[in-house]
């Protein structure tokens, strides 16, 4: 049974409520009933429905605080990973009707620099292919990820090694492991989203999925 609510507590949050079920339990959403996080003890984590999971807080103002981030940086963060047009991507495929082929030339046919990683291919396209993380120019600051779960976490190690900090796992390549590694070495990180949403021009079923999204107040928003 839930004892207090304080929704009061996200003034500056519009939208968001939270309760203390008992000292150890927190749980929160969105007023349109969609699940944020629902955290049981001081040492268990977060499980979101969005951006990454994060290690519990213990306070309301280390939540307040982290909700702010939350809801007002993730438009921020993803227009940043975006804005110079330059990337790596690993789990590039070689064939275009894949879903890492179909990435790999919405982005270069819109004018993306991409850097393409896979270890099966000498060059995609007119790209030369490197076969891993560590074979990239060393200039490469970002890194877009697109592997079959199973490698995500050592292709994340290898980006951590070269020095890369932007960090965008594509949706459904992402694991607990692997996020748990990119919290514990501070990456800048982008997960559970879907490029196609937001590298523009975003067309076809991508711009008609965006559009519902915005509607119903799950799309990032702009950080004032």
């Amino acid at each position: 049974m839930i004892k207090y609510a304080r929704p009061d507590v996200f003034q500056s949050v519009p939208g968001i409520l939270l309760w203390q079920i008992d000292p150890d339990q927190w749980y929160c959403r969105t007023r349109k009933k969609q699940v944020l996080f629902h955290y049981e003890g001081k040492n268990s984590n977060f499980e979101t429905k969005h951006l990454i999971s994060i290690f519990a807080p213990t306070n309301f103002q280390t939540i307040h605080q982290l909700l702010n981030d939350f809801s007002m940086t993730r438009l921020q963060a993803i227009e940043d990973f975006l804005s110079t047009k330059k990337m790596a991507m690993a789990g590039v495929s070689r064939d275009p009707k894949k879903f890492g082929g179909a990435v790999y030339k919405h982005l270069t046919d819109n004018g993306y620099a991409v850097f393409p990683v896979n270890p099966n291919a000498e060059r995609i396209g007119e790209s030369t292919c490197y076969p891993d993380v560590d074979s990239l120019p060393d200039e490469t600051d970002r890194l877009f990820i697109v592997t079959p779960k199973r490698e995500t976490k050592s292709v994340l190690e290898a980006a951590i090694k070269k020095g890369i900090r932007k960090v965008w796992i594509q949706q459904m390549s992402h694991t607990d492991k692997a996020l748990n590694l990119a919290r514990e070495n501070d990456l800048e990180l982008i997960t559970k989203e879907c490029i196609f949403m937001y590298a523009e021009p975003v067309t076809g079923p991508h711009k008609f999925h965006r559009f519902f999204k915005k509607l119903f107040g799950q799309y990032p928003r702009q950080g004032r």
